[in-house]
């Protein structure tokens, strides 16, 4: 030990060429960035493992729950408008039930991801589309709130003058209010001169008539409502709502303009009217509404709005127009559009109380 110990002094006592010493720090360098990374890569895989959902067990604490409610909301696409919520002083019973909301919307994630699949598929329905008269450019100015549509008889002259007049006609012609209403006309059947003289002179006066060159029989009504979407997608995608009505009907127009608003804040794709469930198709070839096993071999209609009032978004209108051009349809318009193209599309069915018509008693 003594020998060792006088060596180990005569070595420390030995002076170090320069060479050594910079080999030393090279390994002391070397040693501390192997350190630095480590603790990098440590940090890059915890914040990986955060960003991935995993599934909780019952001793999951509550920062785990929180954790997974976040990256589910972080999960949905920017068409679902989520409003933020805190979840730092929630309970675990409100987080299981945000956690349940978001499994919901993960769902809608897939459901977009079917659209884009449907939507990627050919045209199956070529409907030719030919304008006889077309405002195209009457909402390029001072149209930003509400378009209201209107399926329309060539003949019903009187029903146009009366929407005209009505609460319609009346929020419309405010300029404030941002807002228009057209009616849509095919060709009178049987191809009577005069009933066009007369649709050309009410073109003159109220400039508010889109006509389409197809048959105005009850019979092309898909045909009819096709056209309107196509219009509303072309020439009037600026505005935010679009309102279809019937010429026969009065609507509160106040309700109607406070429901799309109020709907707006959660959905982005979205349509609402007076619901109905549970309707059998009338097979009696004698109906108005009749509906062949050809056509629709199912015992149930879907779930459905009734077409004599419905409002949408402008951006939802151009969903509904391309569902129509890919889906096997069936000639009751309201029944295609609203029970089989939107749910096809990814568009919510809404019912709402505000959302409602009556005919007019005449």
């Amino acid at each position: 030990m003594k020998v060792f110990s006088f060596y180990k002094r005569i070595f420390n006592r030995m002076p170090v060429p320069t060479s050594i010493k910079r080999m030393k720090r090279l390994m002391i360098f070397l040693a501390g960035l192997t350190v630095v990374m480590w603790l990098a890569s440590s940090l890059v895989i915890s914040t990986f493992s955060l960003a991935i959902p995993i599934r909780t067990s019952e001793n999951s604490t509550k920062e785990s729950y929180i954790e997974l409610s976040k990256n589910s909301v972080n999960m949905v696409k920017n068409n679902v408008r989520i409003q933020n919520r805190s979840l730092e002083n929630k309970t675990l019973t409100e987080i299981d039930r945000l956690i349940a909301e978001n499994k919901k919307l993960k769902e809608h994630m897939y459901t977009q991801e079917e659209v884009i699949s449907f939507l990627s598929q050919p045209i199956l329905n070529e409907y030719s589309i030919k304008y006889m008269f077309n405002p195209s450019t009457a909402c390029a100015e001072n149209m930003n709130q509400v378009l209201f549509i209107v399926p329309s008889k060539t003949n019903n002259f009187d029903n146009r003058n009366k929407v005209r007049q009505s609460e319609r006609g009346k929020f419309v012609n405010l300029t404030e209010n941002g807002s228009k209403l057209f009616f849509f006309l095919g060709r009178h059947q049987g191809g009577s001169q005069k009933i066009q003289r007369l649709i050309e002179d009410e073109i003159v006066t109220y400039r508010d008539i889109v006509q389409i060159d197809f048959t105005d029989t009850y019979a092309n009504i898909l045909q009819k409502t096709v056209s309107m979407l196509h219009w509303v997608t072309h020439f009037c995608s600026n505005t935010s709502f679009v309102v279809r009505t019937d010429d026969d009907v009065k609507v509160n127009v106040t309700n109607i303009i406070s429901a799309l608003e109020e709907k707006r804040r959660t959905f982005r794709h979205f349509l609402l009217g007076e619901i109905q469930e549970g309707w059998e198709p009338i097979r009696n070839r004698h109906s108005k509404y009749f509906l062949s096993m050809t056509e629709y071999p199912h015992p149930l209609l879907p779930r459905f709005a009734i077409g004599g009032l419905l409002g949408f978004p402008a951006a939802t209108a151009a969903l509904l127009y391309q569902c129509a051009l890919r889906l096997k349809p069936i000639w009751l318009d309201d029944v295609f559009i609203t029970g089989l193209c939107a749910p096809k599309v990814g568009v919510t069915l809404i019912g709402d109380p505000r959302f409602t018509f009556k005919h007019w008693d005449w």
